[in-house]
């Protein structure tokens, strides 16, 4: 979370004042007093001061009403209480997500066949592909979790065995090929790092929500170089669907800044005010369903976001943009 130095005293008059608003209802606000403390046990929040705590609760009490009103409403998915509850929507943009620009080359490498039917369904998380769910937490390095995500799985389908990859050590070491820790990068420079350099598993290179120096040690690398990495067509979502088939799982950028996806917890998501070209977070599609034509996504934001960290999504309409930047290393 973002320090207390970041609000005005005029913010927190007026968010005293809407409190004090609230309180006409006595035993409304009892009601949100009582999920406040259950959320605050939950997620083992404490604040710096009285009236810090006074704003964050205000916000929660915000987000706990645009929670019950939208999931009264008629749609595909509902929300839910997550660890986000005390941000602002733009506090959570501002946090968690960083723009990822689209302007990676397309590569021939590699043979993608593509069909007019729909595939079967196909899920790599029973075919040992796919990891447990890691939470990136403040740290806007989705492209690192994606990356990995990919990278796991490519190994786990050539060796037969699943090993846990680093994404610290792309935190730390790859600046070089264009990525910035926690303010933002890319997979494609992680694809680029890799071409050079080995993976350790994350015990060796242990995860810290935080940019350090590069403590590379080759001798501890398990993955050797990549020979080449394979991003599909831009807007082509049965591109994206067949490398899934075909290949493996698949890292995706999507748009991500919805309050609907940053309190998003089961269903089938659906946003239109998504801008597909507007990317801002990666994720891996782990796996796809017939005849319930949905993907199967895994995110970082640890497990008790959506399903179990995990989100579901049509596959053919580029919602949220989930088709514009689909790739695999190999």
């Amino acid at each position: 979370m973002g320090t207390w130095n970041g609000f005005t005293i005029c913010f927190v008059i007026s968010i005293v004042s809407a409190y004090i608003t609230l309180n006409v209802e006595t035993g409304f606000v009892t009601e949100f007093d009582s999920k406040w403390n259950d959320w605050k046990y939950e997620q083992n929040k404490e604040y710096k001061s009285k009236e810090e705590e006074l704003a964050r609760k205000i916000i929660f009490i915000e987000n706990l009403l645009y929670i019950d009103s939208f999931n009264k409403e008629d749609h595909s998915f509902t929300l839910g209480l997550n660890q986000f509850a005390d941000l602002t929507n733009s506090e959570y943009r501002e946090q968690y997500l960083s723009p990822i620009k689209d302007s990676e080359p397309r590569s021939t490498n590699g043979t993608l066949q593509i069909f007019d039917s729909i595939i079967p369904s196909i899920d790599w998380r029973t075919k040992g592909a796919v990891g447990a769910i890691k939470n990136q937490y403040n740290c806007k390095c989705g492209w690192a979790f994606s990356a990995t995500a990919a990278l796991e799985g490519q190994n786990a389908i050539k060796t037969g065995g699943f090993e846990v990859l680093s994404e610290q050590q792309l935190l730390d070491c790859s600046q070089g090929y264009g990525n910035n820790g926690c303010y933002g990068g890319s997979v494609y420079n992680s694809y680029r790092y890799w071409q050079y350099y080995r993976e350790e598993r994350q015990s060796a290179y242990p995860y810290e929500a935080k940019v350090g120096s590069c403590r590379y040690d080759p001798g501890k690398g398990i993955v050797d170089p990549i020979n080449y990495f394979t991003f599909l067509s831009r807007g082509c979502c049965t591109c994206v669907m067949y490398a899934l088939y075909y290949n493996g799982p698949i890292s995706v950028g999507i748009d991500a800044s919805q309050p609907s996806f940053q309190f998003y917890r089961d269903g089938l998501y659906t946003d239109n005010n998504c801008n597909r070209y507007n990317l801002n977070h990666a994720v891996l599609i782990s796996a796809y369903y017939q005849p319930e034509d949905y993907y199967w996504v895994k995110n970082s934001y640890g497990s008790s976001w959506g399903i179990d960290g995990n989100f579901k999504i049509k596959p053919l309409t580029n919602m949220c943009g989930i088709c514009q930047q689909g790739s695999y290393p190999a």
